[in-house]
Parts: structure tokens; sequence; C-alpha cells
């Protein structure tokens, strides 16, 4: 999945949600859509190695395309490139030695930046958050990883209180990055108390890609009690930065919700707004992703839980 556009500023915010369901005709699975690639056979992972949504592989620049790819001999995924005769070369440049980890990409026109973490249900004997940052050298056509990095943004009791991260940066330069997490005492510091269940936390860089703020809860109304199953995204539009997260506990309605925090370029880290784009009964699901258009647009690609059994009777 490519990396997002850059949005151009506009005022107010539009997100436009398009809703997926069950497969549409019986000629749709018949289609010849892409070409078999390799087997990444011996991933260690409880899905497959580009199956996190909100998270993005692929990226382009000098004129070729540019994937994080799982090494089967390394078993570890590696900088490759994409090559029209030859097909995916590997650099050989590892993004994460942990096998069990998964990241997204973000390629900003000077820095590669890899945000990494053990998904949820994969044990491994560090499930920390990392950040690695990776520069272009156009002569050798190769990344190598900076001095400093990895940068350890987040340690998890372990990697089952945690789900999968996402990463993008804003117009003044900041970096900016979410992710679910089962509540403790630890994780709910901007809380009275804290509930049970999970948050959507983030975090942000300070003063250089190297220093980043504690993680703690979004600070949005919703943010503290979604279910276990919630994951969240981010992107960056116009002068925002915008987090999109699922809420599948249903409220006393029954409905549950996708929300969409907001937060202005240069405003004080914790000034946030909350939309609701999306609620009603089985309207949430764990399948977000987001991208921006040049026009300041953000559009969404969700999935409801209208095809669980509990909407059948």
């Amino acid at each position: 999945m490519g990396r997002r556009a850059r949005g151009a500023a506009r005022s107010g915010v539009v997100l436009a949600l398009v809703l997926l369901g069950a497969i549409v005709g019986a000629n749709a699975a018949q289609a010849a859509v892409g070409t078999q690639d390799f087997s990444y056979a011996g991933v260690n992972q409880p899905t497959a190695p580009s199956g996190e949504k909100p998270q993005s592989k692929l990226w382009f620049n000098d004129g070729s395309w540019w994937g994080a790819i799982w090494s089967t001999t390394k078993k570890a995924y590696d900088i490759q490139r994409f090559g029209p005769f030859s097909g995916w070369v590997d650099t050989g440049v590892v993004i994460d030695s942990r096998d069990k980890s998964l990241a997204d990409m973000l390629w900003d026109g000077t820095h590669l930046y890899a945000i990494s973490a053990i998904r949820q249900g994969g044990s491994a004997s560090d499930p920390s958050v990392k950040l690695y940052r990776f520069s272009y050298d156009t002569s050798s056509m190769s990344y190598s990883l900076d001095a400093g990095f990895p940068v350890g943004l987040f340690t998890p009791a372990s990697s089952a209180d945690l789900e999968m991260t996402a990463i993008d940066k804003d117009s003044t330069g900041e970096l900016w990055a979410t992710f679910t997490y089962a509540n403790d005492p630890g994780s709910c510091p901007t809380l009275s108390s804290c509930p049970a269940g999970r948050s959507v936390l983030y975090t942000h860089s300070v003063s250089s890609d190297l220093e980043w703020s504690p993680a703690v809860v979004l600070h949005v109304a919703h943010a503290s009690d979604v279910s276990g199953d919630d994951i969240s995204t981010i992107v960056h539009f116009g002068t925002s930065i915008g987090v999109l997260f699922s809420d599948q506990n249903a409220d006393g309605s029954g409905a549950t919700a996708d929300y969409f925090a907001v937060h202005a370029d240069g405003a004080p880290p914790g000034t946030w707004s909350e939309e609701t784009p999306l609620k009603g009964v089985l309207m949430a699901d764990d399948h977000l992703n987001m991208k921006a258009a040049p026009d300041g647009r953000v559009y969404a690609a969700v999935k409801t839980s209208r095809n669980s059994s509990r909407s059948r009777s």
C-alpha cells in the first residue's frame, strides 16, 4: 500500500468513507488482478506480512518502487526495490530483525521512516515500539540506518497488549504515531481513572526525530474505552493531523462507531477535536485505511461488522 499523499491547506475537515461490504457479484472474484510473486513461507506472524490494513509497505523514490518485503532467507523484513524485469531485488538492508514485527513505512522525500512493533498475538522477548530512520544514497541507490536509531517509543507489558502502529509527519516536521493498547494505570496518565478495555494512544517527536513525548491516551471523549479488537490509524491532511479509530463497544443504543480526532499543526499537543463520521448498529470494525488528497480531503476505506452473525436473524 503506497504512502499517503500530502494535502494542501484548507478550512474545515472532510472525511469521506467508503464502506466495504461483501463481494459484489461472482465475476469480481474471477478478474485477473496483479501477478503472483514469491512465497512468504516462514513468516512468523499471526497474519500475512502485509495484512495490517492501516500500514503502508510501499513507497516511490528515485524512479523506483520500494517495499518493506519479507526475506525468506533472513527471516526478517528488508528494504527491496522493484525492477520492471527483475521483480523484487533485496538490497540487504534489514528494517527490523524481529521476525514477528510489522512496520508502517513513511518516505518524506529526505528520510525513510519505519515505526515497528510486535503485533497483538505475537509474543516476543522485545515487544517495544521502535522508530527506524534511513537515509538514501542516490549514487548507490541504497538506504542506510541513521545514527542513534532505532529509538524506543513505547514499551508494552507484553505484545498481547498492543495493536499495530502507524505514523505520519505534519507540516511543521513533527512526527506523530498512534496505536491502541490494553488499559492499565501506566497507560492512562491523562485520566483520573483507567477503565477496563483498550485505549487509543499517541506520541509525537519533540525537538528532533530522536526525542519523543510519552505515549498517552488521545485527548478526545471516546478514546479510552474501545474494545480489545479496535485499532487506530493516522494521516496528515492540509494543516492538520487526523487519527481515525474504531470503537466496537456498543453504546446504550447498541451503536458502534468510527471516530476521527483532529489536531491542528503547531497547536499544543493535547488539543484535539473529535468527529463521528460513522455510527450505527454493527457499523464499526477493525479494518481502517486512510489517504489524503492534494485538495486536503481525507478518504477512508473501512469495513463494517454487518456481516457478523449478530446481524443475522
